[in-house]
């Protein structure tokens, strides 16, 4: 048998190749269909897609031949690749000088038919074929040639779209480890803040000025622990809200020394960051709130929590407890307090609505958001950590 020359731009068709990480990768179903169908429709017993390596022709998926690969310079696929746009066809080996003598004709698998349909990418790089094989001569169509040239051409857009998303999955990581560096980063600096803020607060003498100082601490705080659980998540795009929002009322127990205070009954919901962390944030101001003004210093606190999925496509948290109460439209409605002003600005920030009823009995705050304003994902193993 006689081998080819190597093509003039070798070096670079076989960095092409390497490109598409598919050589020595396991079965796949996908390519595994697209062999059975050219087996069935060209009535051959064997079909092929063949990689054509720098020694040897590797088989990514084979109908009627069980060897993974042979080597190169006995291929029949070596000739094809050099045909780039055309489908390579032997119709007599055992008559063609070029094959005759090839152990691959005189020997298993006995070739007599050959066609090979070139894998060619976007640039004009042939990487291998998709050929079908015979043990018995006969002839081939134009028409045969084309339906061969099209499963082929499907071959090379699952090459493609696998090698797309190779790289979108690097992609992704790079931006997960980045991402993660930054939360690291902000959590750092929140804390320096913390630490900066708390020390200025000893210093001062004035009740007024620290209680305000206070308040600017929680909520630097808050945005803090919001943070550090989002590195700990490994800077995912999503969380499990009740795992997220639980780690985060642990954190007011802790600092109000109130573990029996709050309660709280939330559903397993899957949401991105861009809903869990306003709505954290939310929970935090009016928590905070709630501690600081609703109780009297001799009422047993309490504080309950609910968020679920209601019926009618709306995602809906509720946050209340049975403090002493204020005038709705005076403190809600009409007030220019920060704190309420920051719960509206978050809630605005999620396409969501809240409203607030308080009295004697206490304060509840209802927050909605339409679920299809929300991006909520399936709980999968990940988020049950």
């Amino acid at each position: 048998m006689n081998k080819p020359d190597n093509l003039n731009d070798e070096k670079t068709r076989l960095e092409v190749l390497k490109s598409y990480g598919i050589l020595d990768s396991p079965p796949e179903e996908d390519y595994n269909s697209l062999t059975f169908l050219a087996s069935e429709i060209f009535n051959v017993p064997i079909s092929l897609i063949s990689l054509v390596d720098e020694e040897r022709q590797w088989f990514k998926s084979k109908i009627g031949l069980n060897i993974p690969e042979t080597e190169r310079d006995i291929s029949f696929c070596t000739h094809a690749i050099h045909t780039s746009e055309e489908v390579y066809v032997v119709e007599n080996a055992r008559k063609n000088p070029l094959f005759q003598n090839s152990p691959l004709v005189t020997g298993e698998p006995d070739i007599v038919f050959y066609a090979g349909a070139p894998l060619v990418d976007s640039d004009g790089y042939v990487i291998g074929t998709l050929c079908i094989i015979d043990t018995k001569e006969r002839s081939f169509s134009t028409q045969e040639a084309q339906k061969l040239k099209i499963l082929a051409n499907q071959v090379m857009r699952l090459l493609d779209l696998r090698k797309k998303n190779d790289h979108l999955k690097i992609i992704n990581n790079e931006k997960a480890i980045l991402l993660k560096e930054i939360q690291h980063r902000v959590k750092n600096n929140l804390q320096l803040i913390s630490s900066l803020i708390s020390l200025q607060i000893s210093k001062i003498s004035d009740p007024y000025l620290s209680d305000a100082f206070n308040i600017c601490l929680n909520r630097i705080m808050a945005i803090s622990h919001i943070h550090q659980s989002i590195y700990m998540e490994s800077a995912r795009e999503s969380v499990n809200f009740k795992i997220y929002l639980n780690d985060l009322l642990n954190s007011f127990e802790i600092a109000h020394s109130s573990s029996k205070n709050i309660q709280n009954e939330i559903e397993e919901i899957i949401l991105g960051l861009d809903i869990a962390v306003p709505l954290s944030l939310i929970t935090s101001e009016i928590i905070t709130n709630t501690f600081k003004h609703a109780f009297s210093e001799t009422q047993e606190k309490k504080i309950q929590i609910l968020f679920q999925k209601k019926e009618n496509g709306l995602l809906e948290m509720i946050i209340q407890d049975n403090g002493v109460g204020f005038n709705t439209k005076e403190k809600w409605e009409t007030s220019n307090s920060l704190g309420f002003e920051i719960i509206k600005t978050l809630s605005e920030q999620i396409n969501g609505s809240i409203s607030c009823f308080s009295s004697n009995d206490g304060t509840r705050f209802t927050i909605q958001i339409a679920e299809e304003k929300v991006t909520v994902f399936p709980i999968n193993k990940q988020h049950m950590l």
